[in-house]
């Protein structure tokens, strides 16, 4: 009896199947696409064939497709049907998948009739053995006789697809079925790095972080860091409604966590109970301590002005630069009974320990402007810097150029209360030199006028030394 040598079927039962003769022409081409699959076909001119066997073997598109599982796995590629769980009255019985959902977009549809059956069966002969997907679906109907008395389901999608000889609806296979996240995937390099950058954020709040430092500190972690629209976005959604971002003093998009008073309270609240008299005396101290730490932050950032000799000569100004909180406390701890220069001082030895690198407490600046004014001594002012006594001694300096040049040389008109004194003096550099070159002499004047006239000193366009 001739049977297909591609599908092994009788080609004389076939009456509504085409078959054809084999020429030297055909031949040739079959023994070429036996070559491209790997295959060891015996073949010869005069042979009869399925005519659509043929065409399915030789055909380019189709070799791709039989190698493909072999090439990127080595190993057959199974459909859902063959490893999980089948139910015919719950998945379908063309691709595998759950069929029966309440939210399903697709439509699926219940075998009525035998015939349906015995139409499935005649398209995976169609198909032919070489076809996976026919395969797959010729073994679940060996497992019932009638798909109807199973109460079998099938998409309609996947019916359509394979009695027209295409594939599984993409959306059916393994593949597709797992979620995918819309976006753009995320980069784990860079949400490490982000990770370090809000680490950092945390662990530095008295500094005013702006998102372009941000970036650029996310520069130290990943080679490709976030844009600045994109930090900002990240930092929202990392920590929500603990951070604010706006212009302060000029100065765009500082990031700052806002502490409010609410969180810190909440906080304090939610500590376990039933604690003893020591751990509930230290919840109460850490939760003072939160609400003062707070109220520093809300004063806000570091003033393009040194204070002038009239708000330090003050002592309610001083008091002024202090938040209540830190007042109620200190008065408290102090045993004053008013505010005084005392309270104003530690006050603001205390703010500047806060924040030292966004505030600038005016006693701080004059106690150190005073000792170098009298003692110049470096040595001192940096000793009484690391106490938290007073400003460093590169920032005193700084003071002192911002106030030369603030004044400059103009002169201020001086009227009748006021008296002008002119000094004057010379100065020499490298008096002698081998090749008399490189000496220096010059004259140095100044005016003195009292009484005082004062002037606000500027922090900008002065380097430090």
């Amino acid at each position: 009896m001739d049977v297909c040598v591609f599908c092994q079927h009788s080609l004389q039962n076939d009456g509504d199947v085409d078959v054809v003769t084999l020429r030297q022409k055909g031949v040739k081409g079959i023994i070429n696409a036996s070559k491209e699959r790997g295959d060891d076909i015996t073949i010869s001119v005069g042979q009869r064939v399925h005519q659509k066997c043929r065409k399915r073997y030789c055909n380019k598109l189709s070799i791709a497709s039989d190698k493909k599982p072999t090439a990127e796995s080595g190993s057959k590629r199974t459909l859902r049907s063959q490893t999980d769980h089948f139910e015919f009255s719950e998945h379908c019985f063309f691709c595998g998948q759950p069929a029966v959902q309440k939210e399903s977009k697709h439509q699926y549809f219940p075998v009525k009739t035998f015939e349906f059956q015995k139409k499935i069966e005649s398209v995976c002969e169609e198909r032919g053995h070489l076809d996976e997907w026919a395969n797959h679906v010729r073994g679940r109907l060996a497992l019932v006789s009638d798909l109807h008395a199973a109460d079998a389901v099938y998409h309609q999608a996947c019916s359509v697809n394979f009695r027209t000889h295409k594939q599984i609806p993409q959306y059916f296979t393994n593949k597709s079925q797992s979620k995918r996240v819309a976006g753009r995937p995320e980069d784990q390099n860079q949400a490490s790095a982000f990770a370090k950058v809000a680490k950092y954020l945390k662990e530095n709040d008295d500094t005013q972080a702006t998102l372009s430092d941000l970036v650029n500190k996310m520069k130290e972690f990943c080679d490709v860091p976030y844009s600045t629209v994109h930090m900002r976005k990240k930092l929202v959604d990392h920590f929500g409604d603990s951070i604010i971002i706006t212009e302060v003093n000029g100065k765009p998009n500082v990031v700052t966590f806002t502490n409010t008073v609410w969180s810190i309270l909440q906080e304090f609240y939610k500590r376990p109970k039933h604690q003893d008299s020591e751990s509930e005396k230290l919840s109460i101290i850490t939760a003072a301590g939160k609400l003062v730490r707070s109220d520093i932050k809300l004063m806000g950032a570091l003033s393009k002005a040194y204070p002038t000799a009239k708000s330090v000569s003050w002592v309610d100004e001083n008091l002024d630069y202090i938040p209540e909180s830190a007042k109620l406390l200190l008065r408290v701890i102090m045993n004053e009974k008013k505010d005084t220069l005392k309270v104003a001082s530690i006050g603001q030895a205390l703010v500047q320990a806060a924040l030292p690198r966004i505030l600038m407490a005016p006693l701080q600046v004059a106690l150190g402007v005073q000792m170098h004014h009298h003692f110049g001594s470096r040595f001192l002012i940096d000793t009484m810097n690391k106490l938290g006594f007073c400003s460093s001694y590169s920032e005193i300096q700084r003071f002192e150029a911002s106030a030369a040049v603030n004044q400059g040389s103009h002169m201020p008109k001086v009227g009748e209360d006021r008296v002008l004194q002119f000094v004057a003096d010379n100065v020499d550099h490298n008096v002698r030199t081998l090749d008399g070159h490189g000496s220096f002499h010059g004259m140095g004047i100044i005016a003195g006028i009292t009484p005082g006239i004062e002037n606000e000193t500027s922090r900008e366009g002065v380097c430090h030394w």
